[in-house]
């Protein structure tokens, strides 16, 4: 297990920044928070905000239920509670294989301050099969 690893890509498609921050979480069964941060620097720009899940062949569940708490650099603070479902956005995984999922969070969201944004997702109930949680930002 390699919680706390945070993994960020960065990769420039077209005109649009596209940014994904992941953690690594329990693969045995996700049930505890994992934390994004993302360094805001434009505050001009909106986002869409997915969730993303790297998932393995383990990996059963018909939709997810999170906590997601977003802390912002002037100590704001979002606390909600969402239902995603994963039937339309799973891939085939084949045994002893990982792949992504990307689950729709939100749209159009405006970052309106500089510097460093927290993410906590934490799942309601225990969910097997997930190795990594995070959060896909892309710029409009």
């Amino acid at each position: 297990m390699l919680c706390g690893l945070v993994a960020l890509l960065c990769v420039q498609c077209s005109k649009t920044e596209l940014m994904v921050a992941m953690t690594d979480v329990n693969v045995r069964s996700w049930s505890d928070e994992a934390t994004i941060e993302h360094e805001n620097k434009d505050t001009s720009n909106q986002y869409d905000l997915d969730i993303v899940l790297h998932i393995n062949d383990r990996f059963a569940a018909n939709e997810v239920e999170l906590e997601i708490t977003m802390l912002s650099p002037d100590s704001l603070r979002c606390t909600e509670q969402v239902t995603i479902s994963v039937n339309s956005q799973r891939p085939d995984v084949p045994t002893a294989q990982a792949a992504d999922i990307t689950l729709p969070y939100r749209r159009d969201t405006k970052l309106s301050s500089k510097g460093n944004y927290i993410f906590r997702i934490k799942p309601l109930k225990p969910i097997v099969g997930v190795e990594a949680a995070g959060v896909h930002f892309q710029a409009q």
